[in-house]
């Protein structure tokens, strides 16, 4: 079991973002982050670029959709590698939050991850506009913090009627067979990885009198295009207290009252606690963890796990959930 021990730990908060910039109104973006922090994600992350591609599955019956920024995209590379070399009949899709991947980024993301689909910033907005047109608190608070999308992009602009939403500060270190059984029969169920205290949900969901468990993180969430509620998510924000100072939590927060709705037509269940890791506490038999990047509580342990998995993709020329067993996008 690990928990915080690095020495360099506590310097790292003092120069991460949260500590040095406050609770700042800069939230439309990712653009709240000290050049140590970027510096830190692109020479911890950059081996990706040195590790063969994994192909996804574009025509997929279900969909892996994850929030992203030029900042973090050798960290989101890493995660959706770490997951496709185990299981590849997911289509992938990057949200470009920030409106920053540029035609490079683009390039590398399809080199690694041949079929994925990257949605820009400015053609989800043109979408979401027609989307939320009779929703105006949804569309205030999708123009006001940049992780409203993992709420309302990740489940109106995907194609398909199962979608996985996950972040990108996640590494799959062993074969999910959880995830992966799910991903073979969707039907019904919805399963989500358990967090033990994440921010401000509890408060909110009592001060909305919502019964669901406030246990709901969007580090890994598999569900159904349909509990995207339109109505219920209008209502939600429209009473909850809030909104504006707890913007950044609000998204994740909402899930629950989604997930509550839904409890009436689908069975769901989280994933195992003992190895899906998303409370601060790693254990030695973790098949997935997340790292908690906005907090930097985690990052030394982060690179560790990268580079081991990024180790393994040189190191391996086969694709574990590829039918034939071989890797179509060539060996290393």
């Amino acid at each position: 079991m690990v928990r915080i021990h690095h020495p360099r730990t506590i310097l790292r908060l003092l120069r991460h973002p949260v500590m040095t910039l406050g609770l700042v109104n800069r939230w439309y973006s990712h653009k709240n982050i000290t050049r140590s922090y970027l510096r830190e994600l692109h020479e911890g992350f950059k081996d990706i670029l040195n590790t063969r591609p994994l192909p996804c599955t574009p025509d997929a019956a279900v969909e892996l959709h994850t929030l992203t920024s030029h900042a973090h995209l050798f960290m989101y590379l890493t995660a959706v590698k770490s997951l496709l070399r185990f299981e590849h009949n997911v289509a992938v899709v990057a949200h470009d939050g920030d409106g920053d991947i540029t035609g490079d980024d683009i390039r590398i993301l399809k080199e690694h991850v041949p079929g994925i689909r990257v949605i820009d910033r400015k053609s989800a907005d043109a979408q979401m506009k027609g989307i939320l047109a009779d929703h105006p608190v949804c569309a205030d608070y999708r123009s006001r913090v940049v992780n409203a999308l993992e709420l309302l992009d990740n489940l109106l602009l995907s194609r398909t009627t199962a979608v996985m939403t996950m972040n990108s500060d996640v590494l799959f270190l062993k074969r999910p067979e959880q995830l992966i059984t799910w991903l073979r029969d969707t039907t019904g169920t919805i399963i989500y990885v358990h967090e033990n205290k994440p921010a401000s949900q509890k408060k909110f969901l009592d001060d909305l009198g919502c019964g669901f468990p406030p246990h709901v993180t969007l580090a890994l969430v598999c569900l159904h295009k349909s509990i995207a509620d339109l109505d219920l998510v209008e209502q939600t924000l429209r009473e909850t207290r809030y909104l504006a100072s707890h913007l950044w939590a609000i998204g994740q927060c909402a899930y629950p009252v989604l997930l509550e709705r839904a409890s009436r037509t689908h069975t769901i269940t989280t994933f195992d606690k003992t190895v899906f890791d998303a409370s601060g506490v790693f254990t030695d038999a973790a098949v997935f963890r997340h790292y908690w990047s906005s907090t930097g509580l985690f990052t030394d342990i982060h690179l560790a796990d990268a580079k081991k998995v990024m180790d393994d993709l040189k190191n391996s020329t086969k694709t574990t959930g590829s039918t034939d067993g071989v890797c179509r996008a060539g060996g290393t």
